[in-house]
């Protein structure tokens, strides 16, 4: 399981951004997201396996004495499986084990992708910062 933040620096405020704007941002990262991650296997036209998966856009924010919110943080979380073999004892048990080393890069690549391609959008609203952690 990973999960994503977008914070302002340490100890500023912005002010909550538009509702239509954030509303859109908001959207357009957890549909993003939800295109690297997700994945169900089907038999039969029934759910076998959730492969991945990604929650929604949480946001938080803070209150002043005066009542007035303020952005502090945006984050998401997200999980990916990956079937590792297991290690037989039998050789022709384990040489029939299928090699994960491609389902590994093709992870790699697409978050290596993602990245490249901002998937956070850039910059979010109110200009916060980005990262996975």
């Amino acid at each position: 399981m990973w999960r994503s933040y977008a914070g302002l620096p340490y100890g500023s405020t912005a002010p909550m951004p538009d509702t239509q704007l954030f509303g859109s941002w908001i959207a357009m990262v957890g549909q993003k997201l939800g295109k690297l991650l997700s994945e169900i296997k089907e038999c039969h036209q029934r759910v076998v396996a959730v492969m991945g998966a990604c929650e929604e856009v949480e946001v938080e924010s803070r209150c002043s004495a005066e009542g007035v919110l303020s952005l502090k943080e945006v984050s998401v979380s997200g999980f990916r499986l990956i079937r590792i073999p297991r290690v037989w004892d039998d050789p022709d048990r384990r040489r029939a084990e299928k090699d994960t080393g491609e389902e590994l890069a093709r992870l790699a690549r697409r978050f290596r992708n993602a990245v490249s391609s901002r998937i956070s959008g850039g910059m979010g609203p109110n200009g916060m910062c980005c990262w996975l952690a």
